[in-house]
């Protein structure tokens, strides 16, 4: 899809590996900076591994993202991309490895 129309989308990819994450632990934001505000992507998102962002027209062309994964007792581990991502693309895929560890 053109950015013009809908935005297009981001794929967004992670891998999260604790076996006392909260059922649905996962949540994504964006900022235009490196060190926010953060605008919600989508919260309270299942630890699949991925999401597919669909990226309306108001959102800037380059993007830092931010991930966070809470667990039980509600610790937070958070991990945001060093440099900003482009959205324009037809499909672009923005990849975590690993979470630093909750504990």
């Amino acid at each position: 899809a053109a950015r013009g129309q809908d935005g297009g989308e981001l794929t967004v990819t992670w891998e999260a590996e604790d076996e006392h994450l909260e059922p649905r632990p996962i949540a994504l934001f964006y900022s235009s900076q490196p060190a926010g505000p953060w605008t919600p992507i989508a919260t309270s998102i299942e630890n699949r591994g991925e999401f597919t962002w669909p990226i309306e027209r108001h959102v800037p062309r380059r993007v830092f993202l931010k991930l966070e994964a809470r667990d039980a007792a509600g610790n937070l581990s958070a991990f945001q991309t060093a440099e900003a991502v482009v959205t324009e693309s037809e499909l672009s895929v923005a990849s975590w490895q690993r979470l630093p560890p909750t504990d």
